[in-house]
């Protein structure tokens, strides 16, 4: 009984993977596909320029910067709460030294002048910009 009861879950599981996909197929048939739609852009325009364009490097300082101190967060509010029920010098000495570890990276960045090109006054420098 036991066996086929897995048997049974097991191709219910299926049917749920694979019934949005038939009954697709069903109600829309793939069509032939005309040149047009291997085109980059189904619109009809043709693309022009470049697609590797300069940009800002700073924007994507933020971002991981950004990456860096939302995963701290999703660290220590799970901390802080267990550290509140259940308080122990240990918890105490794993929290600070993980802020420890994140504040010596920031101040590594800092010192390797990761920052710069955040500053108002560097904006203007071609190094700013990738060449990509």
């Amino acid at each position: 009984m036991v066996m086929i009861a897995g048997y049974v879950y097991a191709a219910i599981a299926l049917l749920v993977a694979f019934l949005p996909y038939i009954l697709g197929y069903l109600i829309n048939p793939p069509r032939a596909s005309s040149q047009k739609t291997d085109a980059p852009y189904e619109c009809g325009f043709e693309p022009m320029g470049d697609a590797r364009m300069p940009f800002f490097i700073a924007f994507y300082v933020v971002a991981i910067l950004f990456v860096l101190f939302d995963l701290e967060m999703a660290f220590l509010v799970p901390w802080s709460m267990i550290l509140k029920t259940h308080f122990s010098n240990d918890l105490l000495c794993t929290g600070w030294l993980f802020l420890l570890i994140l504040c010596a990276g920031l101040y590594y960045e800092w010192k390797q002048g990761v920052f710069e090109c955040l500053s108002s006054r560097s904006t203007d420098r071609p190094d700013t910009h990738s060449r990509g």
